[in-house]
Order: structure tokens, then C-alpha cells, then sequence
């Protein structure tokens, strides 16, 4: 503790040293991670197909790649469908996760009727 002498009188106030610096040092290291965030950004890239799926954190340019890699997939972007034609214009800054899913095909033939 720290004693902190008051103007008018003889009496002093005791703050704890300890809280002034974790406070500081709280503030410092969330400043640190904010800027590591913004270095790298990381997408949660899930891609499904017959044989299961696998979930990855990739960064921006990874997943571009993923999505060129698997264009015949369904895309979803933060959980909207996004049409082929769409990807040249995505914003990846705004993209959180990327889910690409083979197509589902339904119906029956002869047989089911």
C-alpha cells in the first residue's frame, strides 16, 4: 500500500499498489491481443463431404484457397448461402467462419412410388 497524503489535514489515504498495476498491466495485455488479432485473423473453415467433415482455423488467404479448391461444394459464409458467382466479391475482414458442404441431391426414382 501506498500512503497518499491528504491536502488539508494530517490523515492519509492508503491505496493497494497491487490493484494499480494489475489494472495497468490488464490494460496493456488487452492492448497487445488486439493488435495480434488484427495480425492474424483467423477463419473457422469447416469442410463436409460423403466421408465426414474436418473443422480448421485458417487465415484469410488459406481459406480463399479452401473455397477454389471446392468449388463444386455448397458455400456458407457466417452461416449464409453464398452463390459461385459471389466469390470474387467477398470481404473476407467481415467473414467469421466458411462452411463448404458437398451438394445434397434428393429425390426418388420409380421404385419409390
Amino acid at each position: 500500500m501506498i500512503p497518499i497524503p491528504s491536502l488539508g489535514n494530517r490523515h492519509s489515504i492508503t491505496v493497494p499498489l497491487m490493484n494499480i498495476f494489475k489494472d495497468q498491466q490488464t490494460k496493456s495485455r488487452k492492448a497487445h491481443e488486439g493488435q495480434e488479432n488484427k495480425k492474424m485473423k483467423l477463419i473457422k473453415v469447416q469442410i463436409a463431404d460423403r466421408t465426414g467433415d474436418t473443422t480448421q482455423m485458417m487465415e484469410p488467404s488459406q481459406a480463399r484457397q479452401a473455397v477454389e479448391e471446392h468449388r463444386s461444394h455448397w458455400l456458407f459464409l457466417n452461416s449464409e448461402m453464398v452463390l459461385p458467382q459471389q466469390t470474387e466479391k467477398i470481404d473476407w475482414d467481415g467473414v467469421q467462419s466458411v462452411r463448404l458442404m458437398s451438394p445434397i441431391v434428393g429425390g426418388y426414382g420409380e421404385e419409390g412410388l
